[in-house]
């Protein structure tokens, strides 16, 4: 009868610790899984946030159209033209005051050389909206390329 009565203890200890077991070892499962997502996530905006980087290009004003009240927000560029060149840049612009000129935008490589110009139709008083810039075909904006609007 003891005998029998240490049995089921050691069989009902074993069935617990066994459950418990089972318990802590999908609790350390999960919390890998929710490490390794988070990484996972993590990664993906980082590599993202680095693509836009690298697309960067600089958008400046010249003096007479800043005086003017025109303004450059977000600046989008297009690298995925059919040429594989990065030719079309879309910028968010505002004009406080009517532009009675056109805007030509002239853009240059990472080096300072011009290697492209497009010109846009003027803007009204508070305008606000994105102006696409598409550049010659040969155009390449590229890795960290300008634009000067004047």
């Amino acid at each position: 009868m003891i005998l029998r009565a240490a049995v089921v203890l050691l069989v009902a200890g074993g069935l617990w610790g066994c459950s418990r077991t089972a318990e802590g070892a999908k609790e350390v499962i999960n919390k890998g899984g929710e490490i390794a997502g988070t990484v996972a996530t993590e990664f993906v905006e980082g590599a993202a946030s680095g693509a836009e980087a690298t697309w960067a290009v600089e958008v400046d004003l010249d003096e007479r159209l800043a005086n003017a009240g025109l303004a450059a927000g977000k600046v989008i560029v297009d690298p995925n033209d059919a040429s594989g060149r990065a030719n079309s840049v879309a910028i968010y612009l505002t004009a406080k005051a009517t532009l009675n000129d056109t805007i030509t935008a002239v853009a240059y490589d990472n080096n300072g050389a011009e290697i492209g110009r497009v010109r846009q139709p003027p803007l009204a008083a508070g305008a606000a909206d994105y102006a696409t810039f598409q550049f010659q075909d040969l155009t390449d904006l590229g890795r960290k390329g300008r634009v000067l609007l004047r």
